[in-house]
């Protein structure tokens, strides 16, 4: 008697599909959906406050209208419409609409979003004097609450600066310093861990000096940050299941969905280039 053995197919590791065209509606907002849904959650807080402090006569309430809220209902309309775009080209059977949005619309949205962390910052930690006609009393708008809203503008302003630098890198085919980036990724979550830890220790201190509830969510908040991209951090450098760190990997194309679209678009771009001058030389 003669026995079979079954053999196991190989089958190719799947190749992530980060340039999807032709989608439905539907579709294309789940793929947006961490972007709609912070849209949704800035609308919903500009527009609160704007109506809560629009009729106050008190300068404190006036200054935050002016100077945080309205601003940021505005940047949000902005990051809005870039939003409504990225769905648009994501509906479209051609991927020139998503090429506009990866390297320019996106582009844009970054830079703002670099304006607009700067310009926080700014309001943040000058210090600002409101004058009560009544009784002339000064009033000091600063205070360590703000330190924690400083903490993620800095995230989002350092992030915006690498994603641009590396699809700038892409599109003028800086091969070095592409090469560098993708190398040297992993930094970027060092220095978040370094600055949470900053933070936690700061609210340490702010607990012991005077406690309340409010710096204990925060440290706890940061601190769990902090484990998070600790984790992130031991994932990207480190081999799986082990504490032995990876040889760094200049070709590797760092997380981020939209610098894995700009490499593959670019590679799209390659492809059909080469195509076209293969069947040219194949017609002379």
């Amino acid at each position: 008697m003669t026995g079979t053995t079954e053999e196991t197919p190989v089958v190719a590791p799947k190749v992530e599909e980060v340039v999807k065209l032709s989608n439905s509606f539907k579709e294309a907002c789940v793929l947006t959906k961490s972007e709609l849904v912070r849209n949704l959650i800035l609308l919903v807080v500009s527009v609160y406050f704007i109506s809560k402090y629009v009729g106050s006569d008190i300068p404190t309430d006036h200054f935050l209208l002016n100077n945080i809220f309205i601003p940021l209902f505005v940047y949000n309309i902005i990051m809005t419409v870039c939003t409504a775009y990225y769905i648009f080209a994501l509906t479209q059977s051609s991927v020139r609409y998503l090429y506009i949005e990866v390297f320019y619309v996106n582009i844009f949205r970054k830079l703002v979003v670099i304006f607009f962390c700067t310009y926080m910052l700014v309001v943040i930690f000058s210090p600002h004097h409101f004058y009560v006609s009544s009784s002339r009393e000064v009033i000091t708008f600063n205070n360590a609450y703000l330190i924690f809203a400083a903490a993620i503008l800095s995230y989002a302003l350092f992030d915006s600066g690498l994603v641009i630098t590396y699809i700038c890198a892409i599109y003028f085919r800086a091969q070095g310093l592409r090469s560098f980036l993708s190398k040297y990724w992993f930094v970027r979550l060092s220095i978040m861990i370094g600055v949470d830890l900053l933070l936690v220790c700061y609210y340490l201190h702010c607990l012991v000096i005077h406690f309340h509830p409010i710096f204990l969510i925060y440290m706890l908040l940061v601190l769990a940050k902090a484990v998070i991209l600790m984790w992130y951090l031991k994932r990207e450098i480190c081999v799986p299941m082990s504490w032995k760190l990876k040889p760094l990997d200049d070709q590797k194309v760092p997380d981020s969905a939209k610098v894995k679209q700009a490499v593959r678009i670019m590679a799209m771009k390659a492809e059909v280039k080469e195509v076209a001058n293969t069947a040219g030389a194949g017609a002379a």
